[in-house]
């Protein structure tokens, strides 16, 4: 998105535009009463959601964490029921219940409960406690895998694995309402629809 802010700036330069954060279920919430003009986000949130409009800008990959030392780490896929068995550790649910929910649904498609054994919502906290065994971390994105221009980086002794799964779930999107007019809006989507197209990334 740091592109498509710098583009809007430009094509806006009286327009202020405000960037906020916040856990999944509450910006979703913010957008569907209309306290935000358009909201970037992973997709299962929005799935019913019958007054939003949204286009696919980034395919995220679930993906393992693991320690360097863990049996699985060399592969570059995962089975998902090569985890059965394996305690693991998520985001809470209390974060986005829509997106916890999604990840155990990969589990339960592959024919087991996933043993959560703890979730933790810090994810530099998670990391650590991935590379003292605790659990093996199961994300909705591979932070190592450069989205545009954004790259997050990971400590020395974990690696990534994607998970061999239907991802579709796992989009990213902008959204926002149908009813929503406002110009400043149209321009941003129209900035991220072209920048979408010249990736190759848009659906």
């Amino acid at each position: 998105l740091s592109e498509a802010i710098e583009r809007f700036k430009r094509a806006c330069p009286n327009v202020d535009l405000l960037v906020q954060s916040d856990h999944a279920d509450r910006i979703q919430d913010a957008l569907l009463h209309g306290e935000l003009d358009m909201l970037c986000t992973l997709a299962p949130g929005l799935a019913h959601a019958e007054d939003i409009e949204k286009i696919v800008i980034y395919k995220e990959h679930p993906s393992a964490l693991l320690p360097l030392n863990h049996p699985l780490a060399g592969h570059k896929t995962i089975a998902v029921e090569e985890l059965r068995g394996e305690r693991l550790l998520m985001h809470s649910r209390k974060k986005s219940t829509y997106m916890y929910d999604a990840l155990c649904a990969i589990f339960t498609k592959a024919g087991f409960e996933p043993n959560v054994c703890a979730t933790e919502d810090n994810d530099g906290v998670g990391v650590m406690r991935v590379m003292s065994g605790e659990a093996v971390g199961i994300y909705p994105t591979d932070w190592s895998v450069p989205s545009g221009a954004s790259r997050r980086e990971i400590p020395a002794g974990a690696v990534f694995v994607h998970l061999e799964c239907d991802n579709t779930p796992f989009a990213r999107v902008l959204a926002w309402r149908k009813d929503n007019r406002n110009p400043a809006r149209q321009q941003f989507v129209r900035i991220i629809r072209e920048l979408s197209q010249n990736s190759g990334n848009l659906d």
